[in-house]
């Protein structure tokens, strides 16, 4: 939640509320010059900063000018501060994203998932991430990466997107290129942390044997977190009834899974995403 005061000559200064858990951020822009600063009036806020950690309470804050390097401020518990900028940003930003997940969403419908898919895709994806070690920054872009991953399907004719029967290999050609359709959408935002997502939509089918698509990359030249994502996605995909395919049951899901461990998918990403939903079964009761 979030409370704008601007003035005149473009000083805006913010009013945030964040619930325990949740993560905020500031990163460098290419030709943004503005001084930007942060005091924090209630709660404890983790600050990654150049792979440090930090803490702040109410009364700290700090500011810079302009900011060189990416901030990654995560709530320990309910937190509110105040941001202050000397050059607007937040409606031009917050409607931008606003629309990229207004479309993301979309796209799931259309392609039959349910509306909280990207969501679902999202939440899963950065508890895989911390059950890998991800860092605050890493998390943060996969947060973004994860819930627009199939942003670039927008731009495939729902001729393709929608058919039943088998594609043609033309058709097949084309479906693939939402990747690169995708990483170009959030490129062009100029926001530095989709920037770093583009990364992930790009590269989250591709597989750890070199097979996938669009560039084939192999093993560790694959974006870890495109790696968490091709996970997460495929199991979801397989517990969901599409125009083209009836659901698995979540229990042969993770067979799948893990019968593509080192083929498919990273072998470090899979052992991480089963401990994961073992512990989500086991909170849920589910066997």
């Amino acid at each position: 939640m979030s409370l704008v005061l601007s003035t005149p000559c473009g000083t805006e200064m913010i009013h945030h509320f964040i619930p325990k858990g949740a993560q905020w951020s500031l990163f460098p822009e290419k030709g943004r010059t503005a001084t930007e600063a942060i005091y924090v009036l209630s709660g404890k806020l983790l600050l990654e900063y150049m792979e440090k950690k930090t803490i702040l309470v109410k009364g700290d804050g700090l500011s810079s000018s302009p900011l060189t390097d990416d901030l990654i401020f995560e709530a320990l518990e309910d937190s509110e501060f105040m941001y202050t900028t000397t050059e607007p940003i937040f409606y031009t930003y917050s409607n931008r994203v606003k629309e990229l997940r207004e479309l993301s969403v979309a796209i799931g419908l259309k392609d039959g998932y349910t509306d909280d898919h990207c969501s679902r895709i999202r939440d899963i994806s950065l508890k895989v991430g911390k059950q890998l070690g991800l860092t605050q920054s890493e998390l943060f872009v996969l947060s973004f990466g994860s819930f627009f991953h199939d942003l670039g399907k927008i731009m495939i004719p729902e001729q393709i997107l929608l058919k039943t029967d088998p594609l043609t290999e033309k058709e097949r050609e084309a479906l693939k290129l939402h990747t690169v359709y995708g990483g170009a959408i959030l490129r062009e935002t100029g926001q530095a942390h989709l920037i770093k997502a583009a990364e992930i939509v790009e590269q989250h089918h591709e597989r750890y044997d070199g097979k996938g698509y669009p560039i084939g990359y192999e093993k560790d030249e694959i974006n870890m977190g495109a790696a968490i994502v091709a996970v997460v996605d495929s199991y979801d995909a397989m517990i969901t009834d599409r125009v083209y395919q009836k659901r698995r049951t979540p229990m042969q899901a993770l067979e799948e899974i893990k019968r593509c461990r080192g083929v498919n998918y990273h072998p470090d990403v899979v052992d991480a995403f089963i401990k994961v939903m073992q512990k989500e079964w086991n909170e849920d009761g589910t066997d």
